[in-house]
């Protein structure tokens, strides 16, 4: 039998491989490269440039019989999907589902789609990446802290420890508190006293006035969470014991404080306190409570508090009074709750001053005394929230 074009080669592949053409009938051409039905022999067709049985359909499955067939791009003769060929004869590509780590590729999960977690080139997304993945808001690429995309990419925030000087941050101490580093609005402080510190507490000292009168109180440092504005400690003036024989008074003095380099951006005093002064029938306002500044170690001048002083000691006073602290807008009556005092220390920069919190008691002990007197906490010197 004669073949001609294309067709001997396979003939004389048959022929080599003991099948005669007399014999021919198709059953070893299974699998072999073919152009027309009849390069293929009996009960066979050529589909798709392969010889099959002419009941199949569509071509057998040939791909890891190490031989590249028409329409593979590869067959090692394995199973093993990520050696460079795949299972499915393919070469292996970015977004097949295969991770190919010999090519480079952390993931691989079946698309090229970046922020679902695999980027486009099979890496795994990260923070850091220039991608915004869905738990980031945002991402721009770099390991810079402070250009409006932390590390950790989330966008800046007072509280989160990094200090933001575009936003305006002279500090950041991680905390939603102020500290002796920063305040909770990520500001300068010059000086703070949370009361908790054994060590604060012994930097202070106490004066009495005028010189030789005797308050029958001083100040102490109490540990007692139920009282306390926060944390545990507080400074407290308790009552006197007994009457005084004349007016005194007694000031908690601050160490120094210098404010030499405040600048722009001003400087006040805040704290917590709460408070309960005599109040007798005959004077309501006998008692009462200020804050001093001394600058330099000068002379200590009144100092108001935004919203000013709730009174002034005497007033309304049906008698007349001896309080060292005289006439003075004053914190008189009480206070029976923690309350915020703020001031302002913005004519006290470029100076070291000491602050002083100063009671004046009048020569009178009536039986409406509320064991309180004045109760301190969080002391603070910083720039103004």
């Amino acid at each position: 039998m004669r073949h001609r074009g294309p067709a001997w080669p396979i003939a004389l592949a048959l022929v080599a491989a003991g099948v005669t053409a007399a014999c021919f009938d198709g059953a070893d051409a299974l699998g072999l490269p073919c152009e027309v039905d009849r390069d293929c022999g009996l009960r066979q067709r050529c589909d798709d440039g392969v010889c099959v049985d002419e009941d199949a359909q569509g071509p057998p499955d040939t791909c890891g019989d190490g031989i590249l067939h028409q329409g593979e791009a590869c067959d090692d003769g394995n199973d093993v999907d990520d050696d460079g060929c795949t299972n499915a004869c393919t070469l292996p590509a970015c977004g097949d589902g295969i991770v190919q780590a010999a090519e480079g590729e952390q993931c691989d999960d079946g698309n090229t789609d970046a922020g679902d977690g695999c980027s486009e080139t099979c890496q795994h997304e990260s923070c850091g990446d220039g991608i915004v993945q869905p738990m980031e808001a945002c991402d721009d690429g770099n390991d810079v802290d402070d250009d409006g995309c932390t590390n950790a990419c989330t966008l800046p925030a007072c509280g989160d420890g990094i200090v933001q000087a575009a936003r305006g941050e002279e500090c950041d101490n991680g905390k939603p508190v102020d500290d002796a580093t920063c305040t909770a609005e990520c500001k300068r402080v010059w000086f703070f006293d949370d009361a908790e510190d054994s060590q604060m507490f012994d930097a202070w000292s106490i004066e009495t006035f005028p010189e030789g009168a005797d308050p029958m109180t001083t100040w102490k440092r109490v540990q007692n969470p139920a009282d306390a504005h926060a944390g545990m400690g507080f400074y407290h003036l308790p009552p006197q014991p007994g009457m005084v024989s004349v007016g005194a008074g007694v000031r908690l003095v601050s160490p120094p404080i210098d404010l030499t380099d405040v600048g722009d951006g001003g400087v006040e005093l805040r704290f917590f306190h709460k408070y309960a002064f005599d109040r007798c029938d005959s004077c309501a306002t006998g008692d009462g409570a200020v804050l001093q500044v001394s600058v330099d170690g000068g002379e200590w001048d009144n100092l108001t508090p935004y919203g000013f002083y709730p009174g002034a000691i005497g007033e309304g006073c049906n008698s007349s009074i001896v309080n060292p602290l005289g006439g003075a807008s004053a914190f008189v009556g009480e206070q029976l709750s923690w309350a915020e005092v703020r001031a302002d220390l913005a004519a006290y920069a470029g100076s070291s001053i000491r602050i002083a919190l100063a009671a004046g008691f009048d020569a009178l002990n009536c039986e409406k005394n509320i064991p309180l007197v004045w109760y301190l906490d969080d002391i603070v010197v910083a720039r103004p929230k």
